[in-house]
């Protein structure tokens, strides 16, 4: 410190400012042996400009032998300044290399554009993607509204060719209601099987750990539904069967899925790291393939200690029991004071289906020989997804049970769950023979609900030879 002259007992009348930031000056060695004739072009420049040392302007040395950087000699020493800095080098050069980041931006933009186009062109992970938005992107926005509305409007057409109802009775009727809190009481006293989709809702439940999430399926999901519907004898909780369906196979929201983020290492963990009796790690659960399976077989794992206390028989579809490409669900005989009666496995049912509003058609069509006539089913998506209504429609058409004058012998209906408590209702049944009278064709609801597909869907890639096989 004190060979550097750090420690000094000299009086100094200006106080040394510590939040100061003068500017450097430049370093001796800026002029290097590129510009140092450039340099010295300058000094004579000014000694002659100036009159010092009894020089003139016509002492100015030439500048035709000069050497020296080009950008130095064009835009510093032909102006009329005799002293320059060479900020402005970096400066240019900074400038320069903004620009090339500029057009590398905009190259990178369209190969990223070009490469949407190209990719959304030849997918072939949805079979129904003929019609694509004007820059080639999949469909997405308003799709369920559109949907819906499509539904609503040729409904409304098909009655009023009939006897002239008009758009606004339709909810009066009780074919299609939109945006309801509770249920009609027709469908309230009439139901007696009923298939939960038990998908996207257990995400979104606010629970802490294991005990939490089978309060919330106890409560949310299987007492409220019988609240709703006290008549059901028969409920199946079908669950998503991630091994089965992909996330990536489903083309119309994999955009959604697309983030820049780094992978972790959540899949590497075990089911007891992810989810247990004390522990709900949501973001693992959600994040990875693994976590969506785990949770998704939680409840056939633990429907021991579920606790339902009613007259009721509980099947859990999910892929807890998996075998030779196939799962197999579970049947819970309920007592209203025994509880839990009997748990047994349906070896006779091998389930293929891995969307979980593709099995619910599989067990209405499983119990439909089992229903009297005027009992109704209820399909409950929680996901409130509108892709279920076009698979009702498409399937009920074909296999549902009808009478000898072509009515159908029981009601099905759909019920989408909505945010904040509401409910989209759909009367599939009446809809399609609806459309059959006015139309005065058989299957006319079947060619609806394929061009109600053509906006794309995550059913079509599965649907084809995919069913519940008997041994």
């Amino acid at each position: 410190m004190q060979r550097q002259d750090g420690l000094s007992i000299k009086q100094d009348d200006i106080p040394y400012n510590v939040y100061s930031n003068p500017k450097s000056q430049l370093p001796i060695s800026i002029l290097d042996r590129l510009t140092v004739d450039v340099g010295k072009y300058l000094i004579q420049k000014y000694l002659c400009t100036s009159g010092l040392f009894q020089c003139s302007k016509n002492d100015t040395p030439s500048m035709q032998d000069l050497t020296g950087p080009k950008q130095l000699l064009q835009k510093k020493v032909k102006s009329s300044k005799v002293s320059q800095s060479r900020e402005y080098l970096l400066l240019t050069h900074r400038l320069q290399n903004q620009r090339k980041n500029e057009l590398n931006k905009k190259r990178r933009t369209a190969v990223k554009r070009e490469t949407k186009k190209i990719d959304c062109i030849s997918s072939e992970m949805n079979a129904c993607q003929a019609i694509l938005k004007p820059d080639c992107s999949k469909p997405k926005v308003l799709k369920s509204t559109d949907i819906q509305k499509a539904i609503i409007q040729l409904t409304a057409k098909s009655l009023c060719m009939l006897d002239g109802h008009l758009q606004e009775e339709i909810q009066d009727n009780g074919i299609i209601k939109i945006a309801e809190n509770v249920l009609p009481d027709s469908m309230r006293s009439e139901v007696k099987l009923a298939t939960v989709e038990l998908a996207g809702v257990k995400f979104k439940a606010k629970v802490f750990s294991g005990d939490d999430y089978l309060d919330f399926v106890k409560n949310y999901v299987i007492q409220k539904t019988i609240n709703q519907m006290p008549n059901i004898s028969r409920m199946v909780i079908c669950e998503e069967k991630y091994h089965f369906t992909p996330d990536d196979f489903k083309a119309a929201t994999r955009a959604q899925r697309t983030s820049s983020a780094n992978v972790g290492i959540s899949h590497l963990k075990t089911v007891d790291e992810m989810i247990s009796a004390n522990r709900f790690d949501k973001a693992s659960l959600v994040s990875t393939t693994e976590g969506k399976s785990f949770i998704s077989t939680y409840l056939a794992r633990r429907i021991d200690e579920l606790h339902l206390y009613m007259n009721l028989t509980l099947i859990i579809d999910s892929e807890f029991y998996k075998e030779d490409g196939c799962t197999t669900p579970v049947e819970c005989l309920l007592g209203k004071k025994e509880g839990l009666k009997s748990k047994t496995k349906m070896v006779n049912i091998k389930q293929r289906k891995g969307e979980a509003e593709m099995a619910q058609l599989d067990w209405l069509l499983e119990f439909a020989d089992k229903l009297e006539q005027g009992d109704g089913c209820a399909s409950i998506v929680t996901s409130g997804d509108i892709d279920a209504v076009v698979i009702h429609l498409f399937t009920l058409s074909f296999l549902w049970p009808r009478s000898q004058d072509g009515t159908f012998k029981n009601d099905v209906y759909v019920v989408l769950q909505k945010a904040g408590s509401l409910m989209d209702i759909y009367n599939i049944t009446k809809i399609i023979e609806i459309l059959e009278k006015a139309w005065k064709e058989k299957y006319v609801a079947a060619n609806v609900a394929i061009a109600l597909s053509l906006g794309g869907n995550d059913f079509c890639p599965n649907f084809i030879i995919l069913h519940i096989q008997r041994p």
